[in-house]
């Protein structure tokens, strides 16, 4: 069973037409992902000079700005195809679905458990100088009955194109690039900052003022979005939860406070421990030191911390998730040298070819 999905790049301006473009054709093309480039290919252009060339399609019509190209992923079931059965089918797809018109590269990525293909293709057709368009149904209509007919004919499941609950289709390029950036760290941070607010707030519009206190942007509009320190774009509340669309989050104004809360947490018990202190008191300003930092502040030389710096590590996070799945994979698997590290992981390359023709055997 392959599902099929479609994004699409915007354009980033004057100073760089096509960053977008060239940002997805980098990462599909990752040599780590792509058993050092044998899963790529290309149709219509050629894989080393793919974005020159269909900038140059661009440049050659006249459509250099606005919508800079688009990118389809099929993401096949786990286990049910080898990377070369993918990339057949993957092969095939291009040149059913783009073949006569435009410029594309498809990959197969096999790096993760669930095998699947990256397509990235012009928005501008090398033919007439026509932008692709993609219109609402063309899912359904064109591009998952190919997947379907694809997998039919190697022997793989398919996915009923009228069920509409199946159609996950992602109208901005930036949202999904971004999630795979890592952007469930912001997440996690907003989320965190938005229960406080909520906690500590006794109306809507004090719960504004303290998102604001901790260094948050806010926009009200149809929904409510915030923009904490060091993020690029808006996050709109409501997709972080139905616990915080906007009239969630004012029911929770109304019925949550520390007493709540203290109901919540009444399973944990907490221990308290004495012991002896020695405090001392801590001097008071004189009345020249107050008026003097009062200056300060007003000319703003003094100002507040922002409320958080997550995301100035945002980078050493990601880092660090890595290191964890290697030194796991280590552990479990026992290994202790370079040697033993290259031998399991021939050993199960081996075991998963088998594991996964067997497979397909069994579904033809």
């Amino acid at each position: 069973m392959a599902i099929s999905k479609i994004l699409n790049m915007k354009d980033c301006g004057g100073h760089f037409h096509g960053k977008h473009l060239k940002r997805s054709l980098d990462y599909v093309m990752n040599p780590e992902k792509t058993q050092d480039g044998r899963l790529v290919g290309a149709i219509n252009c050629q894989v080393d000079s793919a974005f020159e060339q269909m900038k140059a399609t661009k440049r050659k019509f006249g459509k250099v700005d606005k919508r800079q190209g688009y990118h389809i992923i099929l993401s096949f079931k786990e286990d049910e195809v080898n990377p070369e059965t993918a990339f057949e089918i993957t092969r095939r797809f291009v040149e059913e679905y783009l073949g006569k018109s435009y410029e594309a590269v498809y990959v197969v990525h096999d790096n993760t458990a669930h095998v699947h293909s990256h397509i990235v293709f012009n928005s501008v057709s090398f033919v007439d100088g026509k932008k692709y368009r993609y219109e609402k149904g063309d899912w359904a209509k064109y591009i998952q009955p190919i997947t379907n007919k694809l997998c039919q004919e190697y022997g793989l499941s398919i996915i009923d194109v009228d069920d509409g609950s199946k159609e996950k289709e992602h109208e901005s390029y930036k949202d999904w690039s971004e999630y795979r950036e890592g952007s469930f760290v912001w997440a996690d941070m907003i989320k965190r900052d938005l229960d406080s607010c909520i906690l500590q707030a006794g109306n809507y519009e004090q719960f504004l003022e303290l998102l604001s206190d901790k260094g948050y942007e806010v926009k009200q509009g149809k929904y409510l979005a915030v923009k904490p320190q060091g993020m690029t774009r808006f996050r709109r509340c409501k997709t972080l939860g139905d616990m915080y669309s906007d009239e969630a989050i004012r029911e929770r104004i109304e019925k949550e406070d520390i007493s709540f809360y203290r109901e919540q947490q009444k399973e944990v018990q907490p221990v308290l421990c004495k012991c002896k202190v020695r405090r001392y008191r801590r001097a008071k300003m004189s009345g020249l030191q107050k008026r003097y930092y009062a200056k300060l502040y007003r000319i703003g030389k003094l100002k507040k911390k922002p409320y958080s710096q997550v995301w100035k590590y945002k980078e050493d996070i990601r880092k660090m998730h890595k290191l964890q799945e290697e030194y796991l994979f280590l552990v479990n698997h026992d290994i202790h040298s370079a040697e033993e590290l290259v031998s399991v992981i021939s050993s199960l390359t081996d075991k998963r070819k088998e594991v996964s023709a067997e497979k397909s055997r069994i579904y033809k």
